[in-house]
């Protein structure tokens, strides 16, 4: 009995659709891959409708929430200074841990 070229070729092409069908199914059993897909895929969108979504051209700026005047606004130094005594807090507490060998609470 002898084979031919073409069902030869035929029988690869389908060995090689039922290993493409196998690794999909794989990679879509991967959450890995599926959050990687996904964040890729949010990017994507956000690079073609991006426009879209803006309210501003890119070479435009919305002076509304900018200080103008020499002086810092209250709300900035406000901000600033919550930012500075949580950096402190977060660093006395690790230091506490680091020598105490204790988690912190």
């Amino acid at each position: 009995m002898s084979v031919t070229n073409t069902e030869i070729s035929d029988r690869s092409n389908a060995e090689r659709l039922q290993i493409r069908k196998e690794r999909l199914a794989l990679l879509r059993s991967n959450k890995a891959f599926i959050i990687g897909v996904s964040i890729l895929g949010f990017w994507i969108l956000c690079a073609i409708f991006g426009k879209f979504v803006t309210p501003f051209a890119i070479d435009e700026q919305n002076y509304e929430f900018v200080s103008v005047g020499d002086e810092p606004s209250i709300a900035a130094i406000a901000s600033s200074a919550m930012m500075i005594a949580g950096i402190a807090e977060i660093a006395s507490r690790s230091r506490i841990t680091m020598m105490s060998n204790q988690p912190l609470k």
